[in-house]
């Protein structure tokens, strides 16, 4: 499937889930870092072994699969592929570098994830009539993610909360 720049998508539903579980949080405990970084191993295997899974051509999507704290990267596996390979590597490095900063300027621990590929957001929303090579493959694969492990990431992070 050739993919474009997708400057103009945005992800839907994405922020409501992560507002939902910042609310759930609110004014109890403070997160982990190993909380934090549990959570996002969880959301990362889920979308690589549960239905939707992440849409694989080249494998570039997975491979732009990152969380930044502070203290931790945690990125995918491999070199991106294809012709758009040096722009998705100079594009991972340069949004890693940014997460990295913005982490290093909040007090609380902090964690930014997702994916760097340009046409990310596009693949997220794509929809039925999108017809996707890996079996199991489909739209909303991060918000479904996100949504399937929301009480275990929930209970994750108030197991590994530290006292405020």
């Amino acid at each position: 499937m050739a993919l474009k720049s997708t400057k103009d998508f945005t992800l839907k539903g994405v922020q409501q889930v992560m507002a939902n579980l910042n609310k759930a949080l609110e004014g109890t405990k403070q997160a982990s870092f190993k909380g934090l970084i549990k959570c996002a191993i969880l959301v990362q295997r889920s979308m690589d072994k549960e239905s939707p899974k992440v849409p694989v051509d080249l494998r570039n999507l997975q491979h732009s699969w990152f969380a930044v704290t502070v203290k931790n990267t945690i990125q995918g596996a491999g070199a991106f592929k294809g012709e758009d390979s040096i722009q998705l590597a100079v594009d991972h490095s340069d949004t890693l570098q940014e997460a990295k900063t913005i982490t290093e300027t909040k007090s609380n621990p902090v964690m930014i994830f997702g994916f760097t590929a340009n046409y990310a957001a596009f693949v997220h929303e794509l929809g039925d009539d999108a017809s996707f090579q890996r079996p199991g493959a489909g739209a909303k694969f991060f918000e479904s993610a996100l949504n399937r492990n929301y009480a275990k990431m929930l209970s994750t992070l108030q197991q590994e909360a530290i006292l405020k």
